[in-house]
């Protein structure tokens, strides 16, 4: 369960989108139903390959998931991470439709993807978007993961340590890679 400053941060975020009358009660029902979150493994990585520095991202959602991501991107350092994790909740808010009016009814929604589990090995992300820590050195880059995060009821971020025996991780480092072996940029 989310401590009572997530809850109440949480549920500000909720009556901004849905209306006043959200209550906390439901919002805690909803976060307890683990059977609802989705596991996401966001990775970034940069290469160098003797000529240029190259960056890549690798979002793992499943085995042949086809929202499983793997592209090159044109930034470096700690902000590959951050768009690692931008495109993650992006892929999710794709067929993510509401099945009730939520600011006609007052009830909470019942998006399929709204809770979230996000594993990164960027602990400046989890430190940040869990409000542990400044984001005004990237801030563009942040303000656009806290817009985007804060149209879902709940993401937990979590820490993975890098180079850590975790199989979602292992695959998001796979899928960066993969897309500069697909490029032959990769050496």
């Amino acid at each position: 369960m989310l401590h009572t400053k997530d809850n109440n941060r949480r549920l500000r975020q909720l009556a901004k989108l849905y209306g006043d009358n959200v209550k906390l009660s439901d919002v805690l029902l909803q976060i307890d139903n683990e059977n609802n979150y989705v596991d996401v493994y966001a990775h970034g990585s940069t290469h160098y390959n003797g000529k240029e520095r190259l960056a890549s991202i690798g979002v793992f959602f499943g085995d042949n998931d086809p929202r499983n991501i793997s592209r090159l991107v044109n930034s470096t350092g700690i902000e590959v991470e951050i768009i690692a994790c931008i495109d993650s909740l992006k892929e999710l808010q794709k067929n993510d439709e509401p099945s009730c009016k939520c600011k006609d009814s007052g009830d909470i929604p019942n998006y399929g993807n709204s809770f979230v589990n996000i594993y990164t090995n960027s602990k400046l992300v989890v430190d940040a978007m869990n409000n542990a820590c400044s984001i005004t050195k990237h801030l563009s880059f942040f303000t656009e993961l806290i817009e985007i995060s804060d149209k879902f009821v709940n993401i937990n971020w979590i820490h993975v340590k890098g180079r850590s025996i975790t199989y979602g991780n292992e695959m998001a480092d796979k899928l960066s890679r993969k897309c500069l072996l697909q490029n032959n940029k990769y050496l």
